[in-house]
């Protein structure tokens, strides 16, 4: 009889301790992911080849299937500005089908506005994380975005994250001039 109350007694004082495990698992993490939807998105590495968008698209589904149960995430796409697509929410299927959803917008890229909205949604959630799905064809936005109240991951897609090395002609202009047809073009 004293072996077993000294048993409880011992449990009791090991319950009271409140022991824990440290884990690498988020638990009840709150996701912001950006998605990079602007015209570079649309280019593929090779000749029928996935686009940039549809590894963007397989990478955030990925990101979305592997937070833990009751996580919450937001879904924002990114061109030169952020759109919310998908509040705060932990219905997964709404946010797979959303980003199924995603199509490229001529567009040009620049990622502080998305940030920023991402930076202020963190700070309102503890336990928050940010995930920036992207080619990185975009100018640096570290100069321009204050710190983040939250951990940034950046997942690159695509080849090249150097916007010198990602062109295409964005404005295109023919004109009857006097000497004949005038051709403008914007790279």
């Amino acid at each position: 009889l004293l072996l077993l109350q000294l048993l409880i007694l011992c449990l009791l004082i090991f319950a009271f301790a409140r022991p824990w495990v440290p884990s690498s698992e988020a638990l009840g993490q709150n996701a912001v992911v950006i998605v990079d939807i602007s015209a570079s998105m649309g280019s593929a590495e090779h000749h029928g080849g996935p686009t940039r968008l549809d590894q963007a698209r397989t990478m955030a589904k990925s990101i979305v299937d592997g937070l833990p149960d009751g996580a919450t995430a937001m879904l924002i796409g990114a061109t030169d500005r952020a759109t919310v697509l998908v509040p705060s929410t932990d219905d997964r299927s709404r946010l797979r089908s959303a980003i199924d959803s995603l199509s490229v917008q001529m567009q040009k890229s620049d990622m502080v506005e998305a940030l920023k909205l991402a930076g202020a949604v963190a700070a309102r959630q503890p336990n928050s994380a940010i995930w920036l799905v992207s080619d990185g064809a975009f100018p640096a936005a570290a100069a321009r975005v204050s710190t983040l109240p939250a951990r940034l991951t950046f997942v690159q897609v695509g080849g090249s994250a150097r916007p010198e090395g990602n062109q295409g002609i964005t404005a295109l202009d023919l004109q009857k001039g006097s000497g004949g047809l005038d051709l403008f073009m914007q790279i």
